[in-house]
């Protein structure tokens, strides 16, 4: 079994806990303490906070969300200003 590498930790202000990120492989972990946040293999809290993020913005026109380095846009009001950052365009 390949161990897990601590790639960098930060305090948590307020709480005296240490958030924690963590390699194994290709696998990434974010952990409070013993406790894990966040799993590269497993998307299901992502999910959840992109649907909470979503709902507090889908009232505002065009709206846009950074994700990582990928700017998505929803496809209804792009323009061709945009179109190259929406959602599954590299270019």
């Amino acid at each position: 079994m390949i161990p897990w590498e601590l790639l960098d930790s930060a305090p948590m202000p307020g709480s005296g806990e240490v958030l924690r990120l963590y390699k194994r492989g290709e696998e990434f972990s974010i952990r409070v303490e013993s406790r894990e946040l966040m799993n590269s293999r497993v998307h299901g809290s992502e999910d959840a906070l992109a649907e909470l993020a979503c709902a507090r913005i889908a009232g505002r026109s065009c709206p846009r969300i950074l994700v990582g380095v990928w700017v998505w846009v929803h496809p209804g009001c792009c323009t061709s200003s945009t179109r190259s950052r929406s959602a599954g365009d590299r270019g």
